[in-house]
């Protein structure tokens, strides 16, 4: 675990040295803390792709403004291999709590409480599986976690009839809404090409 906060703390401190406005660095050091899929990639030995930093605040106009020149959707801010997420934001339980799967379940806190990792769960064991467990706290989005398993079984990850299920009864009770329309946006497309062929 020691080696995942290093990596953590190291990513942490460049990022805040490359910020030039003293004001927007302090704000981001007081307010921040990593989580998400880098703490199981760096814990099990992986490169992640990136590391997603949440505030427990929502990000001042000034802040925002700072990182003008880069990429930005309605999501978060990319800067390299940082992303900055301002859609969603809140203490851990607040934010850590509604991720979809539990071995991302997990937080670092550079400024608070630098010397440990810490788990909403307060069970560390998902980190040393590579299966798809569903956290049944997820209440938005749960159509996204549909789309996102085959992201997971890409990387090696296993998941088990009766996680699925409990995903599909989830999906269904949302009304299907995104996988609708991403059915329906296929057809269109299909149809097209159809019509342009003849």
């Amino acid at each position: 675990m020691q080696r995942t906060i290093s990596t953590l703390s190291s990513v942490f401190v460049s990022f805040c040295a490359n910020i030039s406005d003293n004001k927007v660095k302090t704000w981001i050091i007081e307010n921040c803390y990593i989580a998400g899929g880098a703490i199981f990639s760096l814990y099990n030995r992986q490169t992640p792709r990136d590391y997603d930093l949440f505030f427990y605040d929502k990000m001042p106009d000034y802040v925002y403004a700072y990182f003008t020149e880069c990429f930005k959707t309605e999501y978060a801010i990319s800067i390299g291999k940082v992303q900055l997420i301002i859609k969603f934001f809140g203490a851990p339980h607040e934010c850590v709590n509604q991720f979809d799967f539990k071995h991302n379940m997990y937080y670092y806190e550079p400024f608070k409480d630098s010397s440990k990792i810490k788990s909403v769960l307060h069970d560390f064991s998902f980190l040393d599986k590579k299966e798809l467990l569903l956290n049944d706290n997820r209440a938005r989005d749960i159509e996204n976690v549909f789309m996102r398993i085959r992201k997971f079984l890409d990387r090696g990850f296993k998941i088990s009839h009766k996680e699925r299920t409990k995903i599909l009864k989830k999906c269904d009770s949302a009304k299907l809404t995104k996988i609708k329309k991403e059915y329906k946006k296929k057809r269109r497309k299909k149809k097209q090409s159809l019509n342009n062929f003849y």
